[in-house]
């Protein structure tokens, strides 16, 4: 390693909590593995891509973050506020922005249960259009259907009529 300086890693402690990541893609839960001072490796199902930023809800709060690595279900986040790992609880002091270079606020606060309500919604609205268009196109075609035997109907009784 001619040349090459590394910042040295700070230290992971590792955890098994249980917490909710909202992100633009999907509000899910997740599993925390590890955790430092700004950051943590968590395990979800759909794992928001790199460089976005998400809401981890562990143990009542909320922490903002951005995703800095994915590897399959895994994803690395570098978080806005700093991490006090008590015991099994989260305690959170928050920072400045300028003390955690390359990490932006958030454009808004995110709520994770607003975000799985409007997926709730989002997904019942999905469904009640599905259905209403299959059902719409199934009357659709027993109505063509239906014109189209009467029309048959008359042209058969008018053929046996002239005979």
């Amino acid at each position: 390693m001619t040349g090459q300086s590394h910042k040295a890693r700070e230290p992971r402690q590792r955890v098994f909590l249980e917490a909710n990541l909202l992100s633009d893609m999907s509000a899910q839960k997740a599993r925390v593995h590890n955790v430092s001072s700004h950051g943590m490796m968590l395990s979800c199902e759909y794992p928001p891509p790199t460089r976005s930023y998400i809401a981890i809800r562990l143990d009542g709060r909320e922490l903002a973050g951005r995703v800095v690595w994915t590897n399959s279900q895994e994803i690395g986040v570098f978080t806005r506020e700093r991490i006090i790992l008590g015991g099994s609880k989260f305690q959170t002091i928050a920072i400045d922005a300028s003390t955690a270079p390359g990490v932006l606020r958030p454009r808004e606060p995110l709520d994770i249960e607003r975000q799985q309500l409007t997926q709730t919604v989002s997904r019942s609205l999905q469904w009640v259009a599905v259905t209403g268009a299959g059902a719409t196109l199934a009357f659709l075609i027993a109505h063509t259907i239906a014109q189209d035997f009467l029309l048959l109907s008359d042209t058969v009784g008018s053929a046996i009529a002239r005979n």
